[in-house]
């Protein structure tokens, strides 16, 4: 995932260049390694933190949105968002069964901490 742009209070750096906006989008990528070429990607899923990968599965927070994204890795789609206290601009790490991430932000900091997801299995 990349951040936000080049954004400085709402302007931009070429305001003359259509495609300088103020918020990058698309903002998530899948790409092949081999061939460099874009599997997928997806607008508004901008992160100051790294995403994770496990399990078939990419994990991300959103920058000035209190959640964080999973998708399926594969194809990019949406499969679950974590609603959260406050920003994150955390990674995530997983651990076992376990979503953990950090809670808080420079510029929201409270409320403030780690906060632990486990997934639920349907049937």
């Amino acid at each position: 995932a990349t951040a936000i742009g080049d954004s400085t209070g709402g302007a931009v750096c070429m305001p003359q260049d259509p495609g300088d906006t103020a918020f990058q989008n698309p903002s998530f990528f899948a790409i092949d390694a081999a061939t460099g070429n874009v599997l997928w990607d997806v607008n508004d899923a901008q992160s100051f933190g790294a995403t994770t990968y496990a399990g078939g599965f990419t994990f991300n927070c959103q920058v000035f949105n209190a959640s964080a994204q999973v998708r399926d890795a594969d194809t990019g789609a949406l499969v679950a968002t974590l609603n959260l206290p406050n920003w994150c601009w955390s990674g995530i790490a997983i651990s076992g069964h376990m979503v953990v991430m950090g809670v808080g932000s420079s510029a929201l900091g409270t409320p403030g901490g780690v906060i632990a997801f486990k997934p639920t299995r349907a049937g």
